[in-house]
């Protein structure tokens, strides 16, 4: 009936530290950056060594080590070798000698974020799927995405002690854009444009679709906000990064 039948049982335990197995070290570089996708160049030291490499986002990996960060690619392909019948000894994923990898065709990634720093990772793998040497770590920020001359015009109306409704009106009707209302003294801390963008890409990441809008738009706050507080409603096209400045109104 779901009812708790014993005491915890509890085991501590501590895994074994990563050690090298191969000295090979590798030369990391970018090339052919555009909004959506890179090539990533590899040279390493050593011709045989067996190699892997990843590219994630680096505001995802702030708060994580580098062990952390290989630990999860290596998951990531671990994973995916499993769902294809694959092995650490026929992955597509695992290479050797100098490269130069586009990020869609050869790693498997889809369309990238316009504008968006990401942090591109190889290291040496054996064929159980054992980490063998240090990472070697980059930072590539991607192209911009084609700017648009959209605008908006920001009314807002129904201000009521806990709430108010915000209509925005773009001068493009096809085009998409994100939406949001924040308190002044948040929006102020942000410092710039660029800043506040980072901010809700790296937050929302890929759910950022679910987040997009097109045409005339009213964002409805009733009994959202809080009395006698400054607000800011603020917006700005995206589409696979950010298309036009942020337009904002208290």
């Amino acid at each position: 009936n779901g009812n708790v039948t014993t005491e915890l049982a509890r085991a501590d335990f501590k895994t074994a530290p990563f050690e090298v197995t191969d000295n090979c070290t590798f030369a990391l570089s970018t090339a052919d950056v555009t909004a959506t996708s890179m090539t990533v160049n590899v040279a390493p030291s050593a011709e045989a060594t067996r190699y892997i490499v990843g590219i994630t986002p680096k505001s995802d990996t702030a708060k994580k080590s580098l062990d952390e960060i290989a630990a999860d690619f290596i998951s990531e392909i671990a994973s995916l070798n499993k769902q294809s019948g694959l092995t650490w000894e026929n992955t597509p994923f695992v290479v050797s000698g100098t490269k130069s990898l586009a990020s869609k065709d050869d790693l498997g990634y889809e369309d990238l974020t316009g504008g968006r720093e990401y942090l591109v990772m190889v290291f040496g793998i054996n064929k159980e799927g054992r980490r063998t040497t240090v990472p070697t770590t980059i930072v590539q920020r991607t192209a911009q995405v084609a700017q648009s001359n959209m605008s908006f015009n920001i009314s807002v109306h129904s201000i009521s002690v806990n709430g108010a409704k915000v209509q925005f009106a773009p001068t493009s009707q096809e085009e998409t854009f994100f939406t949001d209302v924040m308190t002044k003294e948040e929006y102020d801390s942000y410092g710039s444009d660029q800043a506040l963008i980072d901010y809700i890409v790296n937050t929302l990441g890929s759910n950022i679709s679910a987040y997009l809008t097109s045409g005339d738009h009213e964002v409805d706050a009733t009994n959202y906000l809080v009395s006698d507080t400054k607000y800011v409603a603020y917006c700005f096209g995206y589409n696979n990064g950010a298309t036009t400045k942020v337009f904002s109104k208290e």
